[in-house]
């Protein structure tokens, strides 16, 4: 009963430690990207200095999220045996770490070294912000039970403006202060939310350990929980598979908007710029994705809608030279904008949509396992994709060039949107009707 009455609380009854918490979730998923994209406006060049090939940069920022899809699932069970407090700091001083030692990279003249020693590195990044972002939706999910949506989705408010301003703040620090300064401050700012969490973050794990119950549930001995049952049911896959299609489309478009600005000849501070237009409808959307999820039963409507909505704006952008007519940076602008809010309206709803089927349809028991499972299939999934997104975007670039490669993501993103309905939508109004 002091369970519920903890998880019950609203927004308007948080105390001070509750706002310091969703704060600590905030930042730390705002700095987490932040760290990620900061390289993007100038990493391309300092690689043709260095005579990396763009291949090898792709892999370079790809390998960023290896180590999430690698993780995601062990650290996931992890969290239930060390807690989630304890592995989000070592997250954070794994990313704090990582940062650090980045900044003299630059130093090194031997290209071989050079990939080398950024490709560990980056992975040594990888793993922190594996940490923290697979824990962040345990610590969400045992602290804010009722409010789980609302609160995720003003933490992807945080990653989404991490996203939106890194590479402008990356293109801004580069142009005025050099590439050792960037990952010395950000850093050192990583610290520093490090010292607030070792502080401030709970202690205690058993509030989701507890069972929750509602007619809903059933008793915890009748289900032997894993991952393995959780997979085997097909709407989580397709669910799967919608988290692993944003990974990918994002993280081509972060790699490869400054190949599509390169026409309009941009310094590294407005191509830095460009990416807050793609990830400032994101920021902005995703609270309110997390809130219309928690308020109305749109869920599915949202992701198709996202599908939809870049399948067009791939097209538009990918169709230039099709339709033989001039590319302009109010097009461009426009399809980041677009792109921005398909993607929140596809990601941020479908957590809460898994709980939902594992919970009212499949009877498992809503507790500290099954969230901590979930959330490492979900940051795996998400991590697969954007691991392959630019690997996948660069090969294809190379062979086929940046418009051509835009319509076969168009293309991609059509498919995976009938599927979805296919496989998903339609088999659930059957078994609707005929329930009824």
């Amino acid at each position: 009963m002091e369970n519920n009455k903890i998880n019950n609380k609203s927004l308007k009854t948080f105390n001070l430690s509750d706002w310091i918490t969703f704060a600590i979730l905030i930042l730390s998923n705002f700095l987490s990207p932040v760290i990620y994209t900061c390289i993007f406006p100038f990493f391309n060049d300092i690689a043709l200095i260095k005579n990396v090939s763009f291949i090898c940069v792709g892999i370079i920022f790809g390998i960023f999220n290896f180590g999430s899809f690698i993780l995601s699932p062990i650290i996931g069970r992890v969290i239930a045996i060390f807690g989630s407090r304890k592995i989000f700091i070592i997250g954070i001083c794994l990313l704090s770490l990582g940062t650090i030692l980045f900044s003299p990279v630059y130093l090194i003249k031997n290209k071989h070294y050079f990939f080398g020693i950024c490709l560990f590195l980056r992975f040594i990044q990888s793993v922190g912000k594996t940490m923290i972002y697979t824990t962040t939706y345990v610590i969400a999910s045992k602290n804010f039970l009722h409010h789980m949506s609302t609160i995720l989705g003003c933490v992807e408010f945080g990653a989404g403006f991490g996203y939106t301003i890194g590479p402008f703040i990356g293109g801004f620090l580069y142009q005025y202060f050099g590439f050792y300064y960037i990952f010395l401050f950000l850093g050192f700012l990583s610290i520093i939310i490090g010292i607030f969490s070792f502080l401030y973050i709970n202690l205690d794990d058993n509030k989701l350990k507890n069972v929750i119950r509602d007619k809903n549930h059933v008793c915890e001995s009748e289900k032997n929980y894993s991952w393995k049952k959780i997979i085997k049911i097909k709407d989580i896959w397709c669910l799967i598979y919608t988290i692993f299609f944003v990974g990918i489309t994002s993280s081509f478009q972060d790699s490869s908007i400054p190949i599509g600005l390169k026409q309009f000849h941009f310094n590294s501070t407005k191509v830095g710029l460009m990416y807050i237009f793609f990830g400032g409808t994101y920021t902005i959307f995703s609270p309110i994705s997390g809130f219309i999820s928690d308020k109305y039963s749109v869920a599915n409507f949202l992701i198709i809608f996202g599908y939809f909505l870049q399948t067009i704006v791939f097209l538009l952008l990918g169709s230039t030279s099709f339709f033989n007519y001039n590319p302009t940076e109010i097009l461009y602008i426009i399809c980041l904008l677009f792109m921005g809010f398909s993607s929140s309206i596809i990601y941020v709803p479908s957590f809460k949509k898994t709980i939902t089927i594992l919970k009212n349809e499949h009877k498992f028991l809503y507790n500290f396992k099954i969230l901590s499972i979930v959330s490492g299939i979900f940051c795996s999934s998400y991590s697969l994709g954007a691991l392959l997104g630019p690997i996948i975007g660069s090969l294809l670039i190379n062979n086929y060039g940046y418009h051509s490669t835009i319509v076969i993501f168009s293309i991609i993103s059509f498919i995976s949107m009938i599927l979805f309905i296919i496989l998903y939508i339609i088999p659930r109004i059957i078994k609707k009707i005929r329930k009824n």
